[in-house]
């Protein structure tokens, strides 16, 4: 394996390396957790003798400064594209979920400027949203480009797509997608086994990279400031069931029993949270406000400032919670709690990813059941908050499984294998240069 030892997107490029094009909405400087797998693919990709060039939503602020990160225009398309951005418009408003359909356009005028200026010699997409699958669909036919769909979540099946229109949506794009990719890229293993067995004729096409960390990113516990309490954090949006009501609902029972005393904790939400939801007005969010033993920011901080606060909390608090009370995903948090070293409380499901994560990682940490009665919820949350807080280092099985130098080796053997297919054996450089007409 290449020495870890790098700084940067362009080390370790040579002439020899191939152009892949990655299609990823998000990507950094934008803070969306769902930027950080791409970014990181990109970063070690030049390792294993490809260069990526990134295919990238408008930036929300600042300006792109990486050559190889291609933003789409946010001004009139030409006229040839328009039809194309009338048609996903009514698309987007006729589908179920907001996929970002309406990104499709734009992506698709930017990339072909692209493609006819490069060689490239694959595509990898990475989804959510949708439109980061469909356009590199469209890319790959048009071009005869080998395609790799990495499914960061699934559609079927995904505890977040729950409206009763969108299952044949679903499942008709998510089955065209699998029929269609060269490769199929899942984030657990519980997604791996479920992709097997709703496309057994195809299990040979899915492959399992973890989300990860990267690991020249020094992140580690710091000193704790003197305080009278203990602060239990948690870092990220809250949304949907994705909240710490289980929490809240034990804290103020056990402070009103007087099993606990209200001036030793605290619970510190940072991250934007959605209003309207049940939990915001019941009494335990109430209560523990006016005790002083609950604070949030409501807002989004930047990612460094997160860390800053994560590193200096006593416990940290993962929520791997969903609708349908289903552990497929893992919360990218996950990995950046571990690498702190601090005792974690995660609300999940019984066997779910990250419970397993965490128990072969040696992070003390507590798990709580979305099925735990509230005296079970009690006993675990008291018992948790006497857990001393020195911080843990992670397994050697953790530093190595979840190392994205390593897993972008994986990704790398896929591209390779993809381009070497008898199905892509004729070259593509010249199609690039001059695409057939348009289907």
């Amino acid at each position: 394996m290449p020495s870890p030892d790098i700084d940067s997107h362009a080390t370790g490029e040579t002439l020899a390396q191939r152009a892949v094009l990655l299609v990823a909405y998000w990507y950094p400087p934008e803070n969306e957790s769902g930027a950080l797998r791409p970014a990181r693919f990109s970063k070690y990709l030049p390792h294993y003798g490809f260069r990526a060039h990134i295919l990238s939503a408008p930036l929300s602020a600042d300006r792109e400064r990486l050559p190889n990160v291609h933003r789409t225009a946010t001004q009139s398309l030409p006229a040839a594209d328009r039809w194309r951005a009338l048609l996903d418009q009514a698309l987007r408003r006729l589908a179920p979920y907001n996929d970002r359909l309406e990104w499709i356009a734009p992506a698709w005028a930017t990339a072909r400027q692209l493609l006819a200026q490069l060689d490239i010699a694959a595509i990898i997409s990475t989804a959510p949203p949708l439109a980061c699958h469909l356009i590199a669909w469209r890319l790959a036919r048009h071009y005869r480009l080998p395609w790799i769909a990495d499914f960061r979540d699934p559609l079927v099946g995904n505890p977040f797509r729950t409206r009763p229109l969108g299952r044949l949506y679903d499942r008709i794009i998510e089955g065209g997608i699998v029929e269609r990719a060269d490769a199929v890229v899942v984030n657990t293993d519980a997604a791996l086994a479920a992709f097997g067995q709703r496309y057994p004729r195809l299990r040979r096409k899915f492959h399992l990279i973890w989300n990860g960390y990267d690991p020249q990113d020094n992140l580690q516990a710091a000193p704790i400031t003197p305080r009278s309490y203990r602060l239990l954090a948690h870092f990220g949006a809250l949304y949907g069931a994705r909240h710490p009501g289980i929490v809240l609902h034990s804290l103020e029972r056990l402070i009103r029993s007087g099993r606990l005393d209200h001036t030793r904790v605290r619970v510190r939400l940072v991250g934007s949270i959605d209003h309207g939801e049940p939990w915001l007005e019941s009494s335990a969010f109430d209560f523990l406000r006016a005790e002083h033993c609950l604070e949030y920011t409501d807002c989004t901080v930047s990612r460094d400032q997160a860390r800053q606060e994560m590193a200096r909390a006593d416990y940290l608090l993962l929520l791997d919670l969903n609708e349908l009370a289903a552990g497929v995903q893992v919360p990218a948090k996950l990995f950046e709690y571990i690498r702190v070293g601090r005792p974690v409380l995660a609300l999940t499901t019984r066997d779910s990813p990250a419970e397993r994560i965490l128990a072969r990682a040696q992070i003390p940490h507590v798990c709580i059941y979305v099925d735990d009665p509230e005296a079970q919820v009690d006993r675990k949350l008291q018992s948790f908050l006497a857990f001393p807080t020195a911080p843990a280092a992670p397994s050697e099985w953790f530093k190595v499984q979840f190392d994205s130098l390593a897993q972008t080796s994986i990704l790398a053997a896929l591209i390779d294998s993809s381009i070497r297919s008898p199905l892509h054996s004729e070259p593509v450089g010249s199609a690039a240069r001059d695409p057939p007409a348009t289907p």
